[in-house]
């Protein structure tokens, strides 16, 4: 079984090595390296809304080929959406894809089907577009439980 994982201010999945023991303290220790002490990890499977515990952990592990975790300090992070002159802004966990809010942005602001699909979201402040499978806990840095992004148009490549 492949278990994949993000970490706190870390974009790039890390691949767990198989030999871990599947149990919640060893998958902390080895997954909290450069992120926080051990006992404020939290690890969340991707896109769920609470962090794993020793019993949840085995159900969740049983079964499937690979896994994307996401280890964190933070039980939510805060996230501040801007579109043209609308803000809204909701709690999700460290784990929730990009594409995961991008598909709440599309529906909080009620953006048509027809436009849905030419919108991104940027780091407010940046011109940084994170991928859609990128973790919301990979974005923030340091002690930090929110992130802050525009919903602004694709690219677009004419010619």
């Amino acid at each position: 079984m492949a278990i994949f994982y993000q970490c706190a201010g870390q974009r790039d999945y890390r691949a767990l090595d198989e030999t871990v023991e599947l149990k919640l303290g060893t998958l902390k220790a080895a997954m909290s390296a450069d992120v926080t002490t051990i006992e404020d990890v939290l690890i969340f499977v991707e896109d769920g809304d609470e962090p794993l515990t020793a019993e949840t952990l085995e159900i969740t592990l049983a079964g499937a080929q690979h896994h994307k975790l996401h280890a964190h300090h933070c039980r939510h992070i805060e996230v501040t959406v801007n579109y043209n002159v609308h803000t809204a802004k909701h709690h999700f966990s460290p784990s929730t894809t990009v594409g995961k809010v991008l598909r709440w942005a599309e529906d909080k602001f009620k953006i048509s089907e027809s436009e849905a699909g030419h919108l991104q979201l940027q780091l407010a402040g940046t011109s940084d577009r994170p991928v859609l499978t990128t973790h919301l806990g990979a974005l923030t840095h340091g002690r930090e439980c929110s992130v802050v992004f525009d919903l602004l148009p694709s690219h677009r490549i004419q010619g």
